[in-house]
């Protein structure tokens, strides 16, 4: 009864852990993103008001994007450059390699600024 006790305690404890990891690499990545959107957007001589990922069918350009293959993350920007305020849209590709490192994935960004 012991063992039994101790094994279903180790598991509770996986299963915490493993959700803690998950949030802490979720937050991370999200952080990752929205600073090369922000670096990019100050590159250009902007400087950003709102970052905001949204849902596939939100985005005007959508349809430009259909690789079954890739995988896609798209963000509405409001940023202001030059004392005006613009939208654009940030859209991250995403493909799995099948060589390389395990769960290699190649991104590439595209920029929709106006």
């Amino acid at each position: 009864m012991e063992i039994q006790y101790v094994l279903f305690v180790i598991l509770v404890l996986g299963i915490i852990f493993s959700r803690w990891m998950l949030v802490l690499t979720s937050k991370r990545i999200h952080q990752e993103r929205n600073n090369i959107i922000r670096n990019k957007v100050i590159s250009i001589g902007g400087n950003i008001i709102n970052i905001e990922q949204v849902d596939r069918k939100e985005c005007p350009f959508n349809i430009d994007y259909k690789d079954v293959d890739t995988s896609y993350k798209f963000f509405k920007l409001s940023y202001t450059l030059e004392d005006k305020l613009k939208d654009g849209w940030a859209i991250i590709a995403m493909k799995q390699n099948w060589y390389g490192p395990n769960g290699a994935i190649d991104a590439k960004w595209l920029w929709h600024l106006d």
